[in-house]
C-alpha cells in the first residue's frame, strides 16, 4: 500500500481527499495539522476568526464535497443558526455566512469523508497538533521532519506529499500597539475607546474594522432593513481611520451566471498560442485580446472609456479613477443600491463579468513574462483583477456606510512615501508622509502583505 502525506486538513486537503474517494489504488494516509482540531484551515478557523467577520465566498461558488454549503446550512437546528443571527428561511445559494460556519462546515465534511475513504480500505493517521517542519527528496522517497507541541520529533518518509498548508499569517512580529494583522482576533480586545488606524480598505481592513466595531458597540437593523451603529455606553471616542494608496473601498458583490458562462475571444486556446509564439511583446499581445474580450462583452462600457485607445497604463486609470474620484462613502451607497437592483432583476454588468472569467487565463503568461513586464503586470492589471474579484458581502458595505453615518469611521489615501514610527517617548503610533500626519493609539497592518521580519516594517522613530 502506498503512502501518502496531505500537510494540512483546511479547504484544499479536504479537496484532495474526496478525490481519492475516487481512487482504485488504495492509500495509507497520513493528514497533519497544526492546530488541534481538523477541517476548518486558517481563515475559517474559530481561534482565529470572529463570529461578526464574512466569508466573500457563498455556497454557489464553493465545489461540492458530500453536500453543498447552502444544504448543510438548511440542515443546522435554528438555534444553532440564532447564534451567527442567521434565519433558516433566508438562507441562499448566493447568501455570505461567518468565516467560523463555513470553516464547520468543512470540517463535518472532512470528518464524513474520513468515514467513507476507511470503508473504501484506505488507511488513515491523523496527526494533529503536529508541525511539518522540512520535506525533502531522498532516494525517491519524501522524508518529513515534524515537530509536535508535546515536544516528539520525528522523520517520516512518504512515496507522495500533497502539499495544503494553505494560507499563512504571522504571528511573531506584533509589536505592542503595532500589530502585523488582525488575526487572531482576540488580540483586537483590547482595542477600545481610542483611535485606531487600519492599514488596507479591503478584505482583511473590514475583518479588523469589523472586529474593533463590534468590542466598541453594535450594529442594528431597523424595520426597513437599515443598518445602524451605535457606541457602547462607556465608549465615547472610538475613531477609526483606514488608509491605503488609492483610498477606496472594494465594491460590493455583483450578481452574475455562475458556473462562470464561457469566453467568446479571451480563450486559454489563444492565450497558450501567444505564450508560444510572442515574446518580448507577449504581455501587450495578451492585453489587446482582453481589449476585443472587453468591447465584445460589452461595448457601451469599452466605448465610454474610449478602451480601444487605451494602453495598460491608461486603463488601470479609467478602471479605478471613477472611485479616486468620488467620495468613498458616497461611492460605496450608491453602489450597493446599483448592485442591490441588479440582484433583485438578475441582471450582470458584464464588463465586470468578462474580466472576472479573464482573471486566471490571463494569469498564464506570467511565467513566461520579462521581468520588466512582470513589474507592468503586477502594478498595472493585477490590481484590477484583484479588485473585481475580491468585491465584499453587502453586509459589509452596510457596516461600513452605518459607521461612517455614526461618526467613528473616516477612509484617507496614503501617501508613497509614507513611514510608521513611534514619537520619542510617547504611546502611540505615528505615519507621517507628504501633507500626511495621524497618530494612532493602535495601527493594525490589514494589507496582506507579509513583513520577513521586523526590519521588514517601514517602522522607525521618527518626530512629530
Amino acid at each position: 500500500m502506498r503512502s501518502v502525506a496531505v500537510i494540512g486538513s483546511g479547504p484544499t486537503g479536504i479537496y484532495f481527499l474526496k478525490a481519492l474517494l475516487e481512487s482504485e489504488i488504495k492509500f495509507n494516509i497520513t493528514l497533519f495539522e497544526q492546530a488541534a482540531a481538523l477541517g476548518t484551515g486558517t481563515p475559517y478557523c474559530p481561534t482565529v476568526n470572529s463570529k461578526q467577520m464574512l466569508a466573500n465566498i457563498s455556497s454557489i461558488e464553493i465545489p461540492n464535497l458530500l453536500e453543498t454549503y447552502c444544504t448543510w446550512l438548511h440542515k443546522l437546528h435554528g438555534s444553532e443558526l440564532e447564534i451567527y443571527e442567521i434565519s433558516k428561511e433566508n438562507i441562499t445559494e448566493r447568501g455570505f455566512y461567518p468565516r467560523i460556519l463555513l470553516g464547520k462546515y468543512f470540517q463535518e465534511q472532512l470528518i464524513e469523508i474520513i468515514k467513507l475513504l476507511i470503508a473504501k480500505g484506505h488507511k488513515i493517521n491523523i496527526q494533529n497538533n503536529s508541525f511539518v517542519r522540512d520535506v525533502d527528496y531522498l532516494n525517491e522517497k519524501f522524508e518529513l521532519r515534524v515537530h509536535s507541541y508535546n515536544f516528539i520529533k520525528q522523520i517520516l518518509t512518504y512515496d507522495h506529499v500533497v502539499m495544503a498548508t494553505g494560507h499563512y499569517y504571522d504571528k511573531a512580529i506584533d509589536a505592542g500597539n503595532l500589530m502585523a494583522s488582525p488575526w487572531p482576533y482576540k488580540k483586537l480586545n483590547k482595542i477600545r475607546n481610542c483611535k485606531v488606524g487600519i492599514l488596507g480598505t479591503s478584505l482583511s481592513a473590514i475583518d479588523a474594522f469589523v472586529a474593533v466595531a463590534h468590542n466598541n458597540g453594535s450594529f442594528i437593523e431597523n424595520e426597513t432593513g437599515e443598518l445602524a451603529y451605535n457606541l457602547n455606553p462607556n465608549v465615547s471616542q472610538l475613531d477609526i481611520t483606514m488608509m491605503s494608496r488609492k483610498g477606496i473601498l472594494p465594491e460590493a458583490d455583483f450578481f452574475c451566471p455562475l458556473p462562470y458562462e464561457p469566453l467568446e475571444i479571451f480563450t486559454e486556446e489563444l492565450v497558450q498560442n501567444f505564450i508560444h509564439h510572442c515574446q518580448s511583446d507577449l504581455l501587450d499581445e495578451t492585453f489587446h485580446l482582453f481589449k476585443l474580450q472587453l468591447l465584445y462583452s460589452d461595448p457601451d462600457y469599452a466605448a465610454s472609456i474610449s478602451l480601444e485607445a487605451l494602453d495598460l497604463q491608461q486603463f488601470n486609470t479609467a478602471y479605478f479613477s471613477p472611485r479616486i474620484n468620488h467620495d468613498p462613502f458616497v461611492w460605496a451607497a450608491d453602489n450597493l443600491r446599483t448592485t442591490q437592483l441588479n440582484y433583485n432583476d438578475k441582471k450582470t454588468v458584464q464588463w465586470r463579468y468578462a474580466i472576472l472569467r479573464m482573471h486566471e487565463t490571463f494569469g498564464l503568461i506570467v511565467p513566461h513574462l520579462t521581468l520588466e513586464d512582470l513589474e507592468r503586470f503586477n502594478s498595472l492589471i493585477k490590481p484590477i483583477f484583484v479588485d473585481d474579484y475580491a468585491s465584499v458581502p453587502h453586509q459589509s458595505i452596510k457596516r461600513i456606510l452605518a459607521a461612517h453615518k455614526a461618526g467613528i469611521l473616516n477612509i484617507k489615501k496614503l501617501p508613497e512615501d509614507y513611514v510608521i514610527g513611534n514619537p520619542a517617548d510617547e504611546g502611540f503610533i505615528a505615519i507621517k508622509g507628504e501633507d500626511f500626519k495621524e497618530n494612532f493609539d493602535y495601527l493594525i497592518d490589514a494589507t496582506g502583505n507579509k513583513p520577513l521580519s521586523d526590519t521588514d516594517f517601514p517602522f522607525q522613530s521618527i518626530s512629530t
